[in-house]
């Protein structure tokens, strides 16, 4: 078969499998690597390169600075800053929210910059009476402009600078693109505070978790009354369980209240179970007889609360180890000692029968948990939490000492003195040796995903390059744009980039449109930086869809959003992004 339409294949194959979802994004990279091997498209160096990377290694480096900065609790004593200058003024918490997250975003991961201060943005949403869907989503695009300021500001930014390394065009400064990225904060910062704030609806309420996972529908109390016939039996053994699969959540006797009570809890007159089912298993309570629903109709948050419990509302966190396992598989109770009451998923509640589903990254859970396992939940690294469970401890020595290695680093790397992988091993070295992180905390931080999707995609763009592929694409564009100038097709790439990263990850859409990028400058014998930086910005620019962007999908269901409010938002911060940045760089480089 022709090479230039094997790799299109693969290339097309790759970009269905990302947008399907239906496989690990990661598994998807690696099946692209083992066809691109398979049908000599590239060598086995070439194959296993993207290991060896200086990007992908720059990258996971980056990663273990930010967990040591996230861990001695730097970015927690922003929040507490923010909370102190926002005070009741909605106005200005918007603009706190939004000045944080994209300052932070410009030097640390952005994902770890919204876990952090998601919890804060719920605090601020409490103290100001907002509804946290007019603060999540600003938050969540000020992370992604604010990484577009530096080279380090996205794993998206450090690739690119690779690649263009890797040509011969030489790697980016560390702020060589900062002046492009500052001017596009601020039209963001104009639009969301005019515009964009207006747009988002006061969807979720501040307070009552049971009212915004619907709960009155599938949670409600039972009283067995002296006649009944479940008078004697385990609760195992009846029709709750066996015909009706009811969740018993806790049993309230004489003797007390029993959380979570075993499967072989004697049933006695008088018990009052707390039952969570279907519209249809709770339904069928009401033709038993000897069993009568309590006299409280509606289960608020306060009845889920005691001395030992509460409720507290997480998010299935990127590495987390729950994911592609069933509710029912996982065992809640053994494992964190909690019960989940309700799942949203992209948006949409999934109460009727979703313990048998499998859990998925950003799946927005409300659990009933006892207070004194919180800390083991959170030492588990599965959720991300919505809510300030305790009060962070600030060391301030290892405070200061991280954020002094983050931004030695960047100094060094700036000036030339050494390149940011070197800088950043040093780093690493230097934080773990003063305990600001041990190995094993910075290993569960990383995001291993995102690694091995690039490792494993960089051949690709080693096969689009020696195929001829990207040659002949970067012709085919030429055929229909060439008489209209390099500003139209810096406009065409930019279109182009930014629907692909919105169905599948910013970081791959860069490796597969750089070499088109490059072959445009060749056969056009122009400077290929404003085509690369055009990649670089418009990969990043991943407000369209709440899919393509792990911020974004955080924030998905604990704001309430709805698809149609990042199209909508979204959708016209992308077209304001694209002119801003195709009418910089034609100003600056033609």
């Amino acid at each position: 078969m022709d090479p230039i339409l094997l790799v299109l294949l693969i290339v097309g194959f790759t970009i269905f499998m990302f947008a399907w979802e239906k496989i690990p994004i990661d598994i998807t990279a690696m099946i692209s690597m083992a066809m691109l091997l398979l049908s000599g498209l590239v060598t086995t160096k070439e194959g296993i390169a993207g290991f060896s990377n200086d990007a992908t290694i720059t990258i996971l480096f980056l990663f273990l600075l930010s967990s040591a900065i996230e861990n001695t609790g730097a970015i927690n004593l922003m929040g507490r800053y923010m909370l102190k200058i926002a005070g009741r003024k909605p106005k200005v918490a918007l603009l706190v929210v939004m000045l944080v997250s994209g300052a932070a975003s410009a030097f640390l991961n952005n994902t770890a910059v919204i876990i952090i201060l998601m919890p804060i943005v719920f605090k601020i949403s409490r103290f100001n009476n907002i509804s946290p869907t007019k603060l999540l989503m600003p938050m969540s695009f000020a992370a992604v402009v604010g990484g577009t300021c530096t080279v380090i500001g996205t794993s998206t930014n450090i690739i690119v600078s690779g690649i263009s390394e890797a040509e011969g065009f030489g790697r980016f400064g560390m702020f060589e693109f900062t002046t492009i990225g500052l001017v596009l904060f601020a039209f963001y910062f104009v639009f969301m505070f005019f515009i964009g704030s207006r747009m988002l609806p006061a969807r979720r309420s501040v307070d009552s978790l049971t009212e915004n996972y619907e709960l009155k529908d599938y949670l409600t109390e039972i009283v067995i009354e002296k006649d009944s016939r479940l008078i004697g039996k385990r609760f195992k053994q009846t029709v709750l369980i066996d015909d009706m699969h009811l969740e018993v959540i806790e049993i309230t006797s004489h003797d007390g209240s029993i959380w979570l009570p075993d499967a072989y809890e004697i049933l006695e007159a008088g018990d009052k179970l707390l039952v969570r089912g279907s519209r249809t298993d709770i339904a069928m309570i009401k033709a038993m007889k000897g069993v009568v629903f309590a006299p409280e109709e509606l289960i608020e948050d306060l009845d889920l609360k005691s001395n030992e419990t509460t409720l507290i509302e997480v998010v299935v966190a990127p590495n987390s180890s729950i994911a592609r396992s069933s509710i029912n598989e996982i065992n809640f109770k053994d494992l964190y000692d909690a019960i989940p009451l309700a799942l949203r998923r992209k948006g949409v509640l999934m109460n009727e029968k979703f313990s048998d589903m499998e859990l998925r990254f950003g799946d927005d859970i409300l659990l009933e948990v006892k207070k004194d396992s919180i800390d083991q939940l959170k030492r588990s690294y599965d959720f991300v939490f919505t809510q300030e469970l305790d009060k962070v401890e600030f060391n301030p020595k290892k405070m200061y000492l991280s954020v002094a290695v983050l931004f030695g680093v960047i100094l060094l790397a700036a000036f030339n003195i050494l390149p940011i992988i070197v800088g950043a091993l040093i780093g690493i070295i230097i934080l773990v040796l003063a305990d600001c992180i041990t190995i094993r905390e910075a290993y569960r931080q990383v995001d291993w995903k995102i690694i091995f999707v690039l490792a494993c995609l960089i051949p690709l763009g080693t096969a689009l390059t020696n195929s001829g592929a990207a040659d002949q694409l970067a012709g085919s564009i030429l055929d229909y744009l060439s008489d209209l100038g390099p500003l139209y097709i810096l406009f065409f790439l930019f279109i182009l980039t930014a629907l692909t990263t919105s169905i599948m990850s910013n970081a791959a859409t860069a490796v597969l449109l750089c070499p088109v990028a490059i072959s445009l400058a060749a056969q056009m014998s122009l400077d290929p930086k404003p085509f690369l930086f055009t990649i670089m910005f418009a990969a990043s620019t991943c407000y369209l869809t709440p899919v393509g962007y792990q911020g974004n999908i955080l924030i998905y269901g604990p704001g309430n959003y709805k698809f149609a409010d990042f199209v909508r938002v979204g959708g016209l911060f992308t077209v304001i992004s694209m002119f801003v940045v195709v009418f910089m760089l034609y100003s600056i480089y033609f």
